[in-house]
């Protein structure tokens, strides 16, 4: 009996134990605050996945941005365009504005049109250039000359369009002072120096002593003819260097042809020379540097009573064609004369 009460109360505890746990479980699944705490968990987690939501915005906003259209103000420079505000034409237009052109005449009527302000003065018979820059000249003196009196820092350049210039008692042409002096012979035309058998001089100097006459630098250029009568002594002279690039060019000296006193260089062109003492003459002895005839091309036609070409440093035919007859030498030189790519044909009698 009491082995049978003792099995009775063990089997009671168990049946107490177990209604225990069956209460427990429900518990938890009923229990509001774990659920409010999970939810709130739950709702921080998704941060990440709102994070990733707002980056597609992001970048919509950078494509909103188009950087290719921004480029756009680069194209409307259209650094292209800006070569059209400097045109070269537009210089040379504005350089041929300031040209003077000089229509000669007798009897104080020659004109001037154009040019700088006082670029030239009339004085008596004399035309007088005496500012820098570009001429052009054209018409008839019978007794007068056309003057060049710059500083020795400037250069002229003389567009000669048809002139004839005779001075009964001088130089026709006589560049006084200048850097430079350049005689542009225009297409299509024929200018004419002559002098007389007698000068008057405006000084001891015995200057000018040709026709055609610069105390600086001289280069003749062009596609026109000069005819250089020098009656008094020499055609055409040059106390610096003389250089020689085109034009049909006839000289007759009553002493020498062509003079250079530093130098003559002959580019092109088609030079005749008939001259009572030497045909080309080069006379400076004291610059080892200068004192040297130099032809490059063209066509010389020379008839001398001395010498065809007299030099003091060299004698140089690197072209063109030379035809000589003189009573004295075809080439006198001191110092080196060489006869290379051009030639030098004696005329014949």
């Amino acid at each position: 009996m009491k082995k049978f009460k003792t099995l009775l109360a063990a089997g009671c505890l168990a049946l107490a134990v177990t209604a225990c746990n069956t209460d427990t479980t429900p518990t938890k699944v009923a229990d509001p605050t774990t659920q409010e705490a999970q939810t709130t968990v739950a709702g921080d987690t998704q941060a990440p996945a709102d994070t990733t939501a707002e980056k597609p915005e992001e970048t919509k906003a950078t494509e909103e941005v188009k950087p290719t259209e921004e480029v756009k103000p680069t194209e409307e420079v259209k650094p292209t365009e800006a070569p059209k505000e400097t045109k070269a034409p537009s210089e040379t237009k504005a350089e041929k504005e300031e040209k003077a052109v000089i229509t000669l005449a007798d009897d104080g009527k020659t004109t001037v049109e154009g040019g700088a302000k006082d670029c030239v003065f009339l004085e008596g018979k004399k035309v007088i250039i005496q500012k820098p820059g570009t001429y052009v000249v054209s018409g008839t003196l019978t007794d007068g000359q056309l003057r060049v009196e710059v500083t020795k820092e400037d250069k002229v350049e003389i567009e000669f369009k048809g002139v004839d210039i005779t001075n009964k008692d001088g130089a026709p042409f006589y560049a006084v002072s200048a850097d430079k002096v350049v005689i542009e012979l225009k297409k299509d035309t024929v200018n004419k120096l002559t002098d007389s058998q007698v000068y008057e001089f405006e000084d001891d100097s015995e200057e000018p002593n040709a026709c055609l006459f610069v105390k600086d630098d001289l280069t003749i250029k062009g596609k026109g003819e000069l005819i250089v009568n020098g009656n008094y002594n020499n055609g055409i002279v040059t106390k610096d260097d003389l250089k020689i690039t085109g034009g049909t060019i006839t000289v007759k000296a009553a002493k020498n042809g062509i003079r250079g006193n530093d130098s003559i260089t002959i580019k092109d062109g088609t030079i005749t020379v008939d001259a009572v003492k030497d045909g080309f003459k080069v006379s400076n002895e004291e610059d080892a540097e200068k004192g040297f005839f130099l032809m490059e091309g063209g066509t010389v036609v020379v008839d001398a009573g001395d010498d065809a070409i007299q030099a003091v440093t060299s004698v140089k035919i690197e072209g063109g064609n030379v035809t000589y007859r003189a009573d004295s030498k075809s080439i006198k030189c001191d110092g080196t004369v060489e006869v290379k790519d051009g030639t030098m044909t004696e005329k014949t009698k």
